[in-house]
């Protein structure tokens, strides 16, 4: 059976591609974001009262937790990514991204993925860039400027959304 190719176009991954994807793919949930400002309001709240050891260490808190994940978002993990990536020479391969009829196939010299729905987990969009997730915390990254060399990302999202529709059933 010969594939009919929707949208085709080629693609090489960059160093800042690599870490915007991280930092997309890192982007707290909703529940965590909750989770985060009840705990820095009650922080904020012990700041207020109590004896002056109890403002201490919430304030210390407070400032540790900020301080400690601003550091690690933008600072650790895109400096271990960043290295990550020029150590993988897989990753500096020009890539081909291909939604047919049945699939979406990703290539390069060094690899050759056909995704289905059974293989596509979830996807998630960012203003620069698409992440298809084939496992947990495994994802190829599309940079949206595929589109400026014809590809059509309307159709790489329908069927995204039609592989994920097909799984919560």
């Amino acid at each position: 059976m010969d594939r009919h190719v929707l949208t085709c176009a080629c693609y090489r991954l960059t160093e800042e591609d690599s870490v915007a994807a991280l930092k997309l793919d890192g982007q707290p949930s909703r529940a965590l974001l909750i989770v985060y400002a009840i705990a820095g309001f009650g922080l904020l709240a012990l700041c207020f009262g109590g004896s002056i050891r109890v403002k201490l260490v919430a304030g210390l808190a407070l400032l540790g937790g900020i301080v400690g994940e601003a550091l690690g978002r933008h600072v650790i993990a895109p400096a271990g990514r960043r290295r990550g990536f020029r150590r993988n020479t897989l990753l500096h391969y020009e890539f081909t991204i291909e939604v047919s009829d049945g699939d979406i196939r990703i290539f390069s010299i060094a690899t050759d993925v056909v995704l289905t729905s059974g293989r596509v987990v979830k996807w998630i969009e960012g203003t620069d860039h698409i992440l298809i997730y084939v496992g947990r915390r495994v994802y190829f990254t599309i940079p949206k400027r595929v589109a400026a060399a014809g590809f059509d990302l309307e159709i790489l999202r329908r069927r995204l959304r039609d592989y994920t529709r097909r799984q919560r059933r």
